[in-house]
């Protein structure tokens, strides 16, 4: 059986303290709490927890507005209803109680039975509140279920395509950690930047339906014929994606990952911006697991590679990126002697620890090149109009 909904009553006035619980009593199935005392209102509402709170605003210890204010900041108890009783409050005064977190007010003096319809609606005004908090909690524990769901779903390819193609989950893992610095270094938003991380992670899986002599040959191995088989497995990752809807945004960047820049590439020879960005990133992945397939090169020469691609078959903005990826990033040491400074943080007599290169591929210095004030002025206005995308780094003085 539900326990009787619980009111607290707060007035220094013993005697309309007792009129009104009777009142209430009289006429309804409550549970009234009553003092005179809102230091120990605060104490009873902490024990008992009530649905509705009448306070009194003119008391000698604490008037109405402090006592609701330290109602609405417990965590306990910020869920009542409370209602200021005042027998003159101007405009000014019920705007700043509203502020505060008051509810409703009753002007003195009041009728009983205005009294009970107005208890009456906070209770269900408490009842609906409280539902929804319930449903809200509920949602959020269905939401945390769904979302373990599917992360385990994401697991599972990403296993299926580990066991399938050879070292693809190695790949993957590389794959998803470039895609997401990358995004974040584009400020693309978190909710993107997650899905990018999730094609990073899956972009083989059009791999998985491949002949087994073709998976596990390595590329440069490959035959022409081969090579016309294997090159559809974009088109293979997106149709296996399809029917996971939460998916369905991966499997268009999965589509067009092996898109050029240029718009030679397969399968919509789409161009430029045509080419999703997700897409553009995941193309250079791809670019550098073909580069290193078959031999280990230094970052130097996988750079150099990247650049003579760049424009043609990859986003020269991504490129840069890239190369920083690729000569910082996955190469802690090299950080070492050099700190990371902003274009405004320049100085001259700072000497450059890699080339300065716009977003458009303009190279403003060379790497160790010393600044001087007119390269620096030089930077500085190129900056405003063709703004430097990686992170600069100076010789440590």
């Amino acid at each position: 059986m539900n326990n009787p909904p619980k009111i607290l009553l707060v007035d220094d006035d013993e005697i309309q303290l007792q009129v009104i619980a009777h009142a209430i009593q009289s006429i309804a199935e409550y549970t009234v709490l009553t003092t005179t005392s809102p230091i120990v209102a605060l104490q009873m509402a902490e024990k008992h927890e009530p649905d509705v709170i009448l306070s009194d605003f003119y008391m000698p210890e604490e008037d109405g507005f402090s006592f609701c204010r330290k109602v609405k900041a417990h965590p306990r108890l910020r869920s009542a209803f409370f209602i200021l009783l005042t027998s003159a409050a101007t405009i000014e005064q019920r705007i700043r109680g509203f502020d505060i977190g008051a509810d409703d007010y009753i002007t003195k003096p009041f009728h009983a039975e205005e009294l009970l319809a107005r208890i009456r609606a906070a209770m269900r005004i408490k009842s609906l509140n409280d539902q929804l908090q319930q449903d809200k909690v509920k949602l959020s524990e269905l939401y945390q279920e769904l979302e373990a769901d599917f992360m385990g779903v994401i697991t599972l390819l990403t296993q299926l395509i580990g066991h399938r193609v050879p070292n693809a989950s190695i790949r993957g893992e590389r794959a998803a950690a470039m895609a997401r610095w990358i995004g974040e270094r584009l400020e693309m938003k978190e909710a993107d930047i997650k899905l990018l991380e999730i094609a990073g992670r899956l972009h083989e899986i059009g791999k998985v339906n491949l002949p087994d002599e073709i998976i596990r040959k390595p590329l440069h191995q490959l035959t022409e014929g081969e090579r016309s088989v294997i090159s559809h497995f974009p088109l293979m990752g997106q149709a296996i994606l399809e029917g996971i809807p939460r998916l369905n945004s991966v499997g268009t960047f999965l589509r067009h990952q092996m898109e050029n820049f240029d718009g030679s590439g397969y399968p919509d020879r789409l161009a430029k911006d045509q080419i999703p960005l997700s897409s553009r990133i995941l193309r250079s992945i791809n670019f550098i697991e073909s580069e290193t397939a078959a031999r280990n090169p230094g970052v130097e020469t996988l750079i150099a590679a990247m650049n003579r691609s760049k424009a043609t078959v990859l986003d020269p903005h991504i490129v840069q990126l890239m190369a920083e990826y690729l000569e910082v990033i996955e190469n802690p040491t090299w950080r070492e002697g050099k700190i990371q400074v902003s274009v405004y943080e320049l100085k001259p007599g700072m000497i450059i620890a890699h080339d300065l290169t716009t977003g458009s591929g303009t190279k403003l210095l060379s790497n160790k090149a010393q600044i001087s004030n007119s390269t620096l002025e030089r930077i500085l206005a190129h900056h405003q109009y063709d703004p430097i995308l990686n992170n600069i780094y100076v010789y440590d003085a």
